[in-house]
C-alpha cells in the first residue's frame, strides 16, 4: 500500500511538472510574437538605414547648393549600407566613366543613433524615416549635408 501510493504521489508531480512547463512554454509564445510584431513597427536607425538602397536628392556646403554642380551622372548612384558594415556606391542608369562602372565598396558603422561613419568620416544623423534620411558634418572644411530617398 505505501508502495502504491508512493507511485501515485510520483505521478503526480511528474503530471504536475509537465502541466506547469506546458503552461509557461505557451505563455512565452504570446510574448515573443508581440516583440516581433513591434520591433517590425518601430524599426532600429540601423535596421531603417539597411532596408533600402538610397538616391542623394540634396546637397549643400557652406549652406550652398552643391547638388546642382554634380553631372546628371552622379545625382542617380545608388547608395546601401550592408548589414556586413559595408557600404557600397553604385553607378546608377547614367554610367560616368563605362570603363570604370563600380561599384566603390567602403566600409561604415553606426556609431550611435545620430552619429554614422562612412569611410571614416563621421556624419551626424539628422533625420531618417523610412523613405528619407540627412546626415551632416562640419569642421575645418565647412559644413556638409546631404539628403537620401528611398530608391
Amino acid at each position: 500500500m505505501f508502495v502504491l501510493r508512493e507511485k501515485n504521489m510520483k505521478r503526480k508531480t511528474i503530471i504536475g511538472s509537465l502541466l506547469l512547463v506546458t503552461i509557461f512554454g505557451l505563455s512565452n509564445c504570446g510574448k515573443d510574437d508581440s516583440t516581433e510584431t513591434k520591433d517590425k513597427e518601430n524599426p532600429t536607425v540601423s535596421e531603417r538605414i539597411m532596408q533600402s538602397t538610397w538616391i542623394e536628392v540634396a546637397r549643400t556646403a557652406n549652406g550652398q547648393n552643391a547638388f546642382i554642380a554634380l553631372d546628371d551622372c552622379e545625382k542617380d548612384n545608388e547608395h546601401s549600407f550592408l548589414s556586413n558594415e559595408v557600404y557600397r556606391l553604385a553607378e546608377g542608369a547614367n554610367v560616368c566613366d563605362p570603363d570604370e562602372p563600380g561599384p566603390t565598396l567602403t566600409e561604415w558603422v553606426l556609431t550611435s543613433n545620430t552619429v554614422i561613419t562612412i569611410a571614416r568620416t563621421d556624419f551626424d544623423i539628422d533625420y531618417i524615416t523610412d523613405s528619407t534620411f540627412k546626415i551632416s558634418n562640419g569642421g575645418v572644411g565647412g559644413s556638409f549635408s546631404n539628403t537620401y530617398k528611398k530608391k
